[in-house]
């Protein structure tokens, strides 16, 4: 399977487990914790919980893959990552962002924005 198909499987994945999360709709204490870390709506923690814990189970599944070459993973792992901090960007300042996404993912994005200024 290569690499394409690999990230576009991941990608159905992640928008059938996110519907389905979010069909449940049941608050959480750690929904609740993460409201008054960033000091958001509960709204705003729900959605940011989802988001983080899709690519949670996500990364777990592409860890398990064993059909996965170690740099299959890696790609698809890297896409993971981005796709979760675009959608984190999307409800979260700059400095919420901070709080929660490690400082090695948010050089990745000061370091896209930087290009991204540059085209």
């Amino acid at each position: 399977m290569n690499a394409p198909k690999i990230i576009f499987a991941f990608l159905i994945l992640i928008t059938v487990v996110a519907v389905d999360a979010s069909a449940q709709n049941k608050q959480d204490p750690a929904v609740a914790d993460l409201a008054k870390q960033l000091k958001v709506s509960d709204p705003v923690a729900q959605k940011t919980f989802l988001i983080m814990d899709l690519y949670k189970t996500s990364v777990k599944k592409i860890v398990a893959d064993t059909t996965l070459s170690e740099l299959q993973k890696r790609e698809a792992i890297d896409l993971l990552i981005d796709q979760k901090n675009e959608k984190l960007q999307g409800i979260l300042s700059a400095d919420q962002l901070k709080a929660i996404v490690p400082d090695t993912e948010m050089q990745r994005i000061d370091s896209r924005k930087m290009n991204k200024s540059k085209s």
